[in-house]
């Protein structure tokens, strides 16, 4: 137990001191003139999870979803609008899946249905910033975002029991 806490205690200190030499005085700084330049370019790599919201008109048994985790990938364009201010477009594929449990059902075909979803989403965000401490520029995004899911189906003629899953497109 003794040896745990020293070893913890080795690693916090070990860290601290990393953290004091970013923030002393005259640091050595890298790319310092990398966020000055008028357009930057980068991609984006993540994990999602997505759910479902579902609006019921009748009082019945909710339906049960199984999330699992889903990746994104997309592009990152940024136009310098300002010192602190950047306009941010960020368009990406996100692909994801779930699976849907619907109670009352004997069969396992109509009881379990696995729905899965591929978007094209296209943010446009602002990145507003604070002045450079040191190797350190920290940020905040926001803005608005419109999306499309591939997979929809929703112009489909099929219905459910053909295994067509629908949903809108829009988002």
């Amino acid at each position: 137990m003794r040896r745990s806490f020293f070893l913890l205690f080795l690693i916090l200190m070990g860290n601290a001191s990393v953290l004091v030499g970013q923030f002393n005085e005259k640091p050595i700084l890298n790319l310092e003139n990398e966020d000055k330049a008028l357009l930057n370019w980068g991609y984006f790599l993540g994990f999602n999870q997505y759910d479902f919201k579902f609006e019921y008109k009748n009082d019945l048994q909710d339906i049960l979803v199984n999330k699992s985790v889903g990746f994104n990938v997309g592009l990152i364009g940024e136009v310098r609008l300002h010192e602190h201010f950047d306009l941010r477009f960020e368009p990406g594929l996100y692909y994801g899946s779930r699976t849907l449990g619907f109670p009352g059902f004997s069969e396992e075909s109509d009881a379990i249905r696995e729905v899965k979803s591929t978007y094209i989403n296209f943010p446009l965000l602002l990145k507003a910033s604070t002045k450079r401490i040191g190797n350190w520029k920290p940020f905040i995004v926001g803005g608005v975002s419109a999306s499309m899911n591939l997979g929809s189906n929703e112009d489909s003629l099929d219905d459910n029991s053909s295994g067509t899953f629908r949903m809108k497109k829009q988002v």
